[in-house]
């Protein structure tokens, strides 16, 4: 059988197709927009937690969103493979900037709890 539509995500009370994913993380969940408004400002983010195998609807935008994960704002820890939590100073590397690092016999990532 043919499916021309689809189907709605499990959990998630939208249309598969309003659901634009736009991340990842380390353990395959998935950073969703739900695009049911005209307005991209608008949409909030839909998380796939596949350890939980649950969808989760933040009640902001993506900049809160992440600002509240890495800061452990979000009281359900929603990200299942995020080791960011509550660092001092989360940071993003690119893979070049972590290769240089490396090569200076540095550490690009040092437990900054010690």
């Amino acid at each position: 059988m043919i499916q021309t539509k689809p189907p709605r995500p499990d959990g998630l009370e939208v249309p598969a197709e309003q659901v634009l994913a736009w991340g990842c993380d380390g353990t395959a969940d998935l950073l969703c927009w739900l695009t049911s408004d005209d307005s991209p400002a608008d949409w909030p983010v839909a998380l796939y937690n596949r350890g939980d195998d649950a969808w989760i609807v933040a009640d902001c935008g993506v900049v809160e969103f992440l600002y509240r994960t890495l800061n452990t704002e979000d009281e359900d820890d929603s990200l299942s493979g995020v080791m960011e939590w509550g660092a001092a100073g989360p940071r993003f590397l690119t893979e070049a900037e972590e290769r240089r690092i490396k090569a200076s016999s540095q550490d690009p990532w040092p437990d900054e709890t010690e």
